[in-house]
């Protein structure tokens, strides 16, 4: 890009042999990066900074668990789309997680109670199914 004074700002590249993935990579990176070059996903009030491991709910600092910011981060990078409580503990615990499948309904309980208010839902539970992260437009 060239600015005003004529030099280049070169923020990304690719090179001819990137991958599919990759380049998605890039573009989310900067599609959802804030003025710093964090990478933010969130909805709404809700702004999950993942290179800092924080969540913000209306700018308030919201304290998670570590395995609740993971749960919460993994559902909200995906938004729109269902998953099994299978595929949560595949996903967000690993192959190797012995515990129950309803330790992911206890997580999705706890990151509720932190971070919704006021009629803002962003996990929502698609009976017999999973959960599913809801984009909620800003007020």
């Amino acid at each position: 890009i060239r600015t005003l004074d004529g030099a280049v700002d070169i923020d990304d590249f690719v090179a001819d042999n990137g991958t599919a993935e990759e380049i998605r990579a890039r573009i989310r990176r900067m599609v959802e990066g804030d003025e710093t070059g964090r990478a933010l996903v969130g909805s709404g009030e809700l702004e999950i900074d993942e290179d800092r491991y924080e969540v913000r709910v209306g700018g308030r600092r919201v304290e998670l668990a570590f395995k609740e910011f993971e749960l919460l981060h993994f559902l909200a990078s995906r938004p729109g789309k269902v998953f099994t409580r299978e595929m949560l503990l595949e996903q967000v615990w690993g192959y190797d997680y012995f515990g129950g499948s309803r330790t992911v309904d206890v997580h999705v309980r706890r990151i509720r109670a932190k971070i919704e208010r006021e009629g803002h839902t962003y996990i929502r539970t698609v009976r017999g199914v999973g959960y599913i992260f809801e984009h909620v437009p800003p007020d």
